[in-house]
């Protein structure tokens, strides 16, 4: 088949890396002028990895680097664990960068087309087999599939830098986090010795990170204290994430929606990319699956729909967990709520990220 993929992204790629690899011809359209790549770090869970054989990504060329537990903080103390094995490939922590050019690799030089602004998916449908719409979060072409939006989008603000410090707290096959009611941060692991780390504090208004960052630098817990010391303020960057509740029908005729332009999620379960990358894999197993493209869309329409409207519901639920009433953050100590994350987050976390079949 001829493919269209409007949308350079991580959904966009994985969806060209997948239908390259199955022998059809992949034509990727993108309105920036080059790939935009930023170092934002993300987790990439084992229902996420396990896939990347399907794109073309030998099991151990996999970028990023492992980790297979999260160490709770409070009090400036370790008070449990929280242990995440993988079940097929390693769950890792990568640069976004060094994803994207991985996918990019996978391609031919000709495949991806910058500078490409499209308006028009009338003349792209009737141009090619299938169009694949990858455009974002922010997606001006949603609604040639799912029509306008009839839920309120919620809304979450992080924090995020990648640094060069030492961090004896954190032991290198682990993530760590430090929490208090109203607060949740994410330290993580790069190759080469970096660090990236996160925040989130839902009652603090966006634009006010400068703030959040001296706060921390001067924090008990020795691992933020450090983390916010080692954060030049100008790579102490803000993204605020806004959530896309999944229609019932992700096509219409031959166009399809794939990647946060069909089900954007709050980062509070750290899925999205992951979602995106099981949407590539299961949009090609369903067209090498059934015999006509209306069967297998409609096949990957009821494969995934179910999937991704349970993680936008449970991403939501994580926001509401993360911000307590002011009764509850003044009464319950940091370390119960350390531990009750770990004790509801785990068995979650270890059965939305058990590898799936595309």
């Amino acid at each position: 088949m001829r493919v269209a993929i409007v949308g350079a992204g991580l959904a966009g790629l994985a969806t060209a890396a997948a239908f390259h690899r199955a022998g059809h011809e992949v034509a990727v359209l993108e309105q920036a002028a080059e790939l935009r790549a930023s170092g934002l770090a993300i987790n990439l869970w084992s229902n996420a990895t396990s896939l990347f054989p399907v794109l073309g990504v030998p099991a151990d060329r996999v970028p990023g680097e492992p980790f297979a537990r999260m160490m709770m903080r409070a009090g400036g103390r370790d008070v449990t664990t929280m242990d995440l094995p993988a079940r097929g490939l390693p769950h890792v922590t990568v640069e976004r960068s060094e994803l994207l050019t991985t996918l990019v690799g996978l391609l031919p030089d000709e495949a991806i087309s910058y500078g490409i602004r499209c308006g028009d998916v009338t003349t792209l449908a009737a141009g090619n087999d299938l169009v694949v719409i990858a455009d974002g979060a922010n997606s001006s072409l949603r609604q040639v599939v799912a029509g306008p939006a009839r839920r309120r989008r919620w809304t979450w603000t992080v924090w995020q830098a990648t640094v060069v410090a030492e961090l004896p707290e954190v032991p290198p096959d682990a993530g760590a986090s430090v929490i208090w009611p109203g607060f949740f941060s994410g330290v993580w692991r790069l190759p080469g010795g970096r660090i990236t780390w996160f925040a989130e504090q839902p009652e603090r208004r966006p634009g006010d990170g400068g703030a959040l960052l001296a706060e921390l630098r001067e924090h008990q817990d020795p691992v933020l204290r450090t983390l916010a010391r080692a954060t030049a303020p100008e790579l102490w960057t803000e993204w605020r994430a806004a959530d896309v509740w999944p229609s019932r029908v992700l096509n219409r005729g031959n166009v399809v929606l794939v990647g946060d332009a069909a089900h954007a999620m709050l980062p509070t379960l750290g899925q999205g990319a992951c979602q995106s990358i099981e949407d590539a894999a299961a949009l090609a197993a369903a067209v090498a699956a059934e015999e006509t493209l209306d069967l297998a869309l409609a096949r990957y329409t009821a494969v995934r729909v179910p999937r991704v409207r349970r993680i936008v519901a449970l991403a939501r639920a994580g926001a509401l967990g993360r911000r307590p009433s002011p009764a509850v953050q003044a009464a319950m100590p940091a370390a119960l709520t350390a531990r009750m994350m770990a004790l509801g987050g785990g068995p979650l976390l270890r059965r939305l990220t058990r590898p799936r079949t595309a």
